[in-house]
C-alpha cells in the first residue's frame, strides 16, 4: 500500500480499545470534562474569593504550576513511548519511571523552595507555609504522570482520560464543601488543589506500588527515560514558545485596551485546542506503536489526511459565529476584536494540524524535526511580529501568528520529505477519497447506533 492511498482501518498494537474511533472519542470526552470542570472551578474561585483573594490564589499556585509545566521533561510521553512492547526491549520501564518521578519531583521541590521569595516577593508572610506545602504537588503530579503514561503507552485511552480528568473533577466538590463550611480563603482553596491530587495518588497507590516492585531499578534505565523525555519535551517547549510569544511582544507595543481586545480574540480562537490536543495524543500512541518507521509514517499520513477536513469544518464554523459569539459572550464593546479573531482562528487551525504532526513525529523518535520546525515559526514571529504590530496593531499580530503557524507546518512537511519514503503531497487530505472515507466512517457509526437502539428496544 502506498502512502498516498487511503489506508484501511488499522488497529493500534497492544491496546484494549479496538480502533482510532474509540481512542478519539475517549480522549475528546476526557478533554471536554477537564475543560468543563476548569470553567466551574474558575467561576467558583472568582465568585467566592473576589478579586484580591483570587489574585492571592494565583500567586500561591504560580510556583508549583510553573515547575510542573517546565520541569516534567516530557515524562508522560517518554513512558508511553518506551513502555510499548515495540520499544521496551525486555527492560522494566515502570519501576524506573516511578523512581525517576519521585527523584525529579523531590529535586525540583528542593530547588524551588529556596526560590520562593524570589518568585513571589509580594507573598504575605501568613501564606508562606501554604506555598511551601503546595510544592508537594510536584512529586505527586509526576507519579500520576507516570501512571497515565503507562495507560497511554498501552492504548488504554479510557483510563488515560479518566485519571487525567480526575484531579479537576475532585477539586470542584472540595471547593463546594469548603464554601459550605465557610472556609473561603485563598489558602484553603490552594490546599484543596493539593488534596485533590493526593486523593488521586491514594486511589492509584496500589498500582504505583505494584509497578515499582515489578522489576529492577537501574541507573542506566532511569537515564534512558530521562533522555527520551528531554527529547520529547524539546518540540513541546518550542511549540509553547511559538504559541505564547504574542503577549511578550504586544505588552511592549500596544495600550491596555488593545491588549484586552486581543485577549478576547485569542479566547475565541483558542477553542479548537479542545479537539486538537486529544487527537494528537492518539496519533502519538499510534506512531509509537508502529513496528517500523514506514508503518508509522503511513499511519500518521492517513490520520493527518482524515483530520484535515475536520479541522477545516471547525474553522469555518468558528468564523461564521465570531461576531455573534463576541457580542453575546463579551459585549458589543469588544466587537473590535472580530478581525483579529478571524486571523487567530485560522492560526489555530494550522496549529491543530501541526500538533498532529508534532505528536506523531515524537512517537517516531523524530522530535528534533518537530522542534526545528517550531523554531522556524518562532523566528518569523520575532522578526515579522513587531513590524506588523507597528503597522496594523493587534490585527497585525493575528496575521503574524497565522503566518508563523503556516511556516511551522510547511517546515514539518518539507523536512518529512527529506530522507523518508513519503512525500509532502501524501499528507494532503482535502480530496475526494479522504472525504468519502470520512462519510463511510460516519455511516458506520450511524448504522451501529441504530442497530444498538433497535436491539435495546427489542
Amino acid at each position: 500500500m502506498s502512502v498516498g492511498d487511503p489506508p484501511a482501518d488499522i488497529d493500534i498494537q497492544a491496546r484494549p480499545t479496538s480502533s482510532f474511533r474509540q481512542a478519539y472519542a475517549h480522549s475528546i470526552v476526557g478533554t471536554a470534562v477537564i475543560a468543563a470542570m476548569g470553567v466551574c472551578s474558575g467561576v467558583l474561585t472568582a465568585r467566592l474569593l473576589g478579586p484580591v483573594a483570587r489574585g492571592q490564589l494565583a500567586m500561591l499556585m504560580l510556583l508549583p504550576s510553573l515547575t510542573i509545566r517546565i520541569g516534567n521533561l516530557g515524562l508522560t510521553q517518554a513512558i508511553a513511548h518506551l513502555i510499548n512492547p515495540v520499544r521496551c526491549g525486555g527492560r522494566a520501564v515502570g519501576p524506573n519511571a516511578i523512581v525517576l518521578a519521585l527523584l525529579l519531583g523531590c529535586a525540583e521541590c528542593c530547588i524551588g523552595i529556596p526560590l520562593l521569595d524570589v518568585a513571589l516577593p509580594n507573598l504575605p508572610a501568613y501564606d508562606r507555609s501554604a506555598a511551601l506545602i503546595l510544592m508537594l504537588l510536584v512529586p505527586a503530579t509526576y507519579v500520576i504522570y507516570v501512571l497515565i503514561g503507562v495507560d497511554l503507552g498501552h492504548g488504554r485511552f479510557l483510563r488515560y482520560s479518566l485519571y487525567q480528568a480526575l484531579p479537576v473533577v475532585l477539586y470542584v466538590p472540595i471547593l463546594l464543601a469548603l464554601a459550605l463550611a465557610g472556609k473561603t480563603t485563598a489558602r484553603t482553596f490552594a490546599l484543596a488543589n493539593l488534596w485533590a491530587w493526593l486523593l488521586v495518588v491514594g486511589v492509584r497507590a496500589p498500582e504505583a506500588l505494584h509497578l515499582l516492585l515489578s522489576g529492577p531499578v537501574r541507573i542506566g534505565d532511569i537515564s534512558r527515560i530521562l533522555i527520551s523525555g528531554f527529547n520529547l519535551a524539546l518540540p513541546e517547549l518550542a511549540g509553547l514558545a511559538l504559541l505564547r510569544m504574542d503577549y511578550p511582544i504586544l505588552v511592549r507595543m500596544v495600550p491596555a485596551d488593545e491588549l484586552g481586545y486581543y485577549a478576547v480574540a485569542l479566547a475565541v480562537g483558542a477553542g479548537q485546542s479542545a479537539t486538537a490536543n486529544p487527537v494528537a495524543q492518539v496519533c502519538f500512541h499510534a506512531t509509537s506503536s508502529a513496528t517500523d518507521r514506514r508503518d508509522g509514517l503511513e499511519m500518521l499520513a492517513g490520520q493527518f489526511r482524515l483530520l484535515q477536513p475536520v479541522f477545516l469544518l471547525i474553522t469555518i464554523g468558528s468564523m461564521l459565529v465570531v461576531p455573534f459569539l463576541i457580542k453575546v459572550a463579551f459585549g458589543t464593546q469588544f466587537l473590535k476584536s472580530t478581525t483579529t479573531a478571524y486571523w487567530l482562528i485560522a492560526a489555530m487551525s494550522l496549529w491543530s494540524c501541526s500538533q498532529v504532526l508534532d505528536h506523531g513525529l515524537r512517537g517516531l523518535g523524530r522530535g528534533r524535526l518537530a522542534a526545528w520546525s517550531n523554531i522556524m515559526g518562532l523566528g518569523l514571529i520575532l522578526s515579522a511580529g513587531p513590524l506588523l504590530v507597528a503597522r496594523f496593531g493587534i490585527t497585525g499580530m493575528g496575521a503574524a501568528m497565522c503566518l508563523a503557524q503556516a511556516v511551522s507546518l510547511a517546515a514539518k512537511l518539507l523536512l518529512l520529505n527529506r530522507g523518508n519514503t513519503v512525500r509532502a503531497t501524501d499528507f494532503w487530505g482535502l480530496n475526494r477519497p479522504t472525504l468519502m472515507r470520512i462519510v463511510t466512517h460516519l455511516g458506520i457509526v450511524w448504522r451501529s447506533r441504530v442497530h444498538t437502539q433497535h436491539h435495546t428496544a427489542q
